[in-house]
């Protein structure tokens, strides 16, 4: 990845360029995608727009302002699609455990009660 990184910033950092609005978010929620490996939820959430209009600014729109970081932000988003199905699991996971231990807490407080 540094190779890459090196070559995104060879290519844009100094330079000024009469882009959009919506280039210009593109960009940025690229450059985001790349340093964080973020998800497109969590670009989504860090720039308060809608998933859809993430997915759609890094693989229509980037491709046309930066193909070097489009590549690169390609090659983390499909690492994060390879993961998905293990953090899915593990959220499930702990919402089982959660519920879990607030079933136990309620037959406990339902004993203690019964008790008194």
């Amino acid at each position: 990845m540094t190779r890459q990184m090196d070559a995104v910033k060879n290519v844009f950092m100094g330079e000024v360029w009469a882009i959009s609005v919506v280039e210009k978010r593109a960009f940025a929620e690229g450059w985001y995608v790349f340093k964080n490996h973020a998800t497109i939820r969590q670009t989504a959430g860090e720039f308060d727009v809608p998933k859809s209009t993430v997915y759609r600014d890094l693989r229509e729109i980037l491709p046309q302002v930066s193909p070097v970081l489009a590549q690169a932000v390609d090659s983390v988003l499909k690492q994060n699609k390879k993961e998905a199905h293990i953090r899915g699991g593990e959220a499930t996971r702990r919402k089982w455990r959660r519920k879990r231990v607030e079933d136990l807490l309620d037959e406990e407080e339902k004993a203690r009660i019964k008790y008194m």
